[in-house]
């Protein structure tokens, strides 16, 4: 749910602290093992004084294979074997069960001993809220804060903790600070809690409080015969519709088009939880299991999967966006956007594409709306920075200096130019959006142009969508045009300057003292940027073997 609003930047309302499993078991005639699933030390009531028998396990063997991470849990004391999956699902071809607002945790306890057992699996969730609502109906605990102020990405949002399998039961708890490390941790609340799950396996308290510092518990209770093996699924699911920009627009989340709630997502995985947790781990064997594939390429190319998950916009209306890095001294981070950075997403088009289609199509249509069109300033500057067309305009300046203030003369002059010398920027595809989804930075570069047209192509091939081809051919076909006529020499892609950073960079440091942005312009081959490419810390002059095996294709 992260925002472009600068001052909520920084703002990280639930941090690793604030969720917790634990597990019970008691061998017949026995006594009850007590674990937090965790390798932090003491925290959330536990305490070597009053609660010596609460505390993490001895070591944790983590697998992380994207979409799904496994984790087991060691420990000498324990007498059941202890495994988690976690995952959030991810079906190709699938977006609304792709995008949906929820997490799953399969646990799994085997009764590695001779005699009958009684486990239990307890999962925590801290309330996001400074202050809080919280109650348990329908096997769902929900939590929600209708204190919080109409600016906060929390307003008219909640989280839901759900479970499936086993004897199931919950309680709220008041506990605020017990998930930091060396506070007071006599918490009596807390402290019933934990005594209740190791003596019964259930929990006790009330299933509905408000307040600040609260907890959510779901506690499942079960019985296992010698080697018997069961499963619980826990589902830990939010909604956030408060997404703003920095604009003001409300953009919310594709999911809202599906849930009104947390509540409502959990209900929803909880009956959809085999074809949920079956797909995506169909998914995963699919990367992992190809024949004479090693495990470490298939690390690589998975662990790619993640940035759709962490990098990306998908709004209520659909419209999606994809940052291409999370921080950089550049850019700043997101509240200085870079989403679907043309050459950027080049690279990940195909991955895309054969993933998720509709994200692929959705992107093309949304850029082809910001291609450089004729009449507007953008295109006049671009215009005028071609020297040809800028040298027939100062003529056309000195017969008429008051031009530039009458703008639909202006226009109509400069159009009439710009058919006389054939160079026509119009066309030209644009680098990324800057302002939240809504407008672009610039169109600099050389190979965004025929990279566009292949991802079109390529987009409505893989479907058999020739409406999208149609919709799109406006788009193509006047980026073809734009670098015939506005960056071609000979027929062949030509780079001009000013026509890489470095090149930039070492103009500036001459006129350092003086105007040095100001110098690039005068010093270059075109009074702003046309000549650039996807390698922009490097010159490219001229014909590139690069961009011409882009336009050969």
């Amino acid at each position: 749910m992260w925002t472009t609003l600068k001052e909520y930047r920084s703002f990280y309302p639930l941090d690793e602290r604030g969720f917790l499993l634990a597990i019970r078991a008691a061998p017949e005639g026995g006594t009850p093992v007590v674990r937090m699933l965790q390798s932090a030390g003491y925290m959330l009531g536990a305490d070597p004084y009053r609660t010596p028998w609460l505390k993490p396990v001895e070591a944790i063997e983590y697998i992380g294979e994207p979409p799904m991470a496994r984790l087991k849990y060691i420990d000498g004391d324990l007498p059941v074997e202890a495994e988690a999956e976690f995952l959030s699902p991810f079906i190709p071809g699938d977006l609304k069960n792709s995008a949906l607002p929820a997490a799953m945790i399969r646990v799994r306890l085997r009764n590695k001993g001779d005699r009958p057992l009684k486990a239990a699996v307890m999962a925590g969730l801290k309330s996001p809220f400074k202050r809080a609502a919280a109650k348990g109906a329908g096997g769902i605990m929900s939590v929600w804060g209708p204190w919080e102020p109409p600016e906060s990405p929390l307003y008219g949002g909640s989280m839901a903790l759900a479970l499936s399998g086993g004897d199931a039961s919950f309680a709220v708890v008041k506990a605020p600070g017990y998930e930091e490390y060396g506070v007071s941790r006599y918490n009596e609340e807390l402290l019933r809690a934990w005594i209740d799950f190791r003596r019964e396996g259930r929990l006790r308290g009330s299933a509905a409080a408000e307040g600040e510092g609260l907890w959510a518990f779901a506690a499942s209770s079960l019985e296992l015969k010698p080697g018997e093996e069961k499963a619980v699924y826990f589902v830990l699911a939010w909604h956030f519709p408060n997404h703003y920009d920095q604009f003001g627009e409300r953009l919310g989340h594709y999911y809202e088009n599906f849930f009104a709630s947390a509540a409502d997502a959990a209900k929803y995985v909880l009956a959809n939880i085999d074809y949920l947790y079956g797909e995506t781990a169909k998914f995963h064997d699919a990367v992992y299991g190809l024949e004479g594939l090693d495990r470490w390429v298939a690390d690589l190319v998975a662990s790619q999967l993640t940035s759709l998950l962490k990098l990306t916009w998908l709004t209520r209306d659909g419209r999606f966006a994809i940052w291409e890095g999370l921080y950089d001294r550049q850019y700043s981070g997101p509240e200085l956007n870079a989403f679907n950075t043309t050459d950027v997403v080049f690279y990940v088009f195909p991955t895309l594409l054969s993933l998720f289609p509709e994200l692929a199509a959705k992107y093309l249509v949304q850029h082809a709306a910001h291609s450089l069109a004729r009449g507007t300033p953008e295109w006049a500057l671009y215009a005028l920075a071609i020297p040809e067309n800028y040298a027939e305009m100062q003529r056309e300046l000195a017969k008429d200096p008051g031009l530039a203030l009458d703008w639909p003369k202006f226009v109509e002059r400069l159009t009439a130019i710009v058919e006389r010398t054939g160079k026509d920027p119009a066309g030209r595809v644009a680098h990324f959006f800057n302002e939240s989804i809504k407008g672009v930075d610039q169109w600099h570069m050389v190979d965004l142009m025929p990279k566009y047209v292949l991802m079109a192509y390529s987009a409505a091939k893989w479907a058999g969508n020739m409406e999208l081809l149609r919709n799109l051919w406006p788009a193509m076909a006047g980026a073809i045009d734009a670098m015939v006529k506005s960056q071609s020499y000979d027929g062949l892609p030509y780079h001009t300057t000013p026509a890489g950073i470095e090149w930039e960079n070492a103009v500036r440091a001459q006129f350092r003292r003086l105007q040095p942005a100001l110098s690039v312009a005068l010093a270059s081959q075109r009074l702003l940027p046309m000549g650039y490419q996807t390698f922009d810390t490097w010159a490219f002059y001229g014909v590139s073997s690069y961009v011409l095996f882009l336009w050969i294709a």
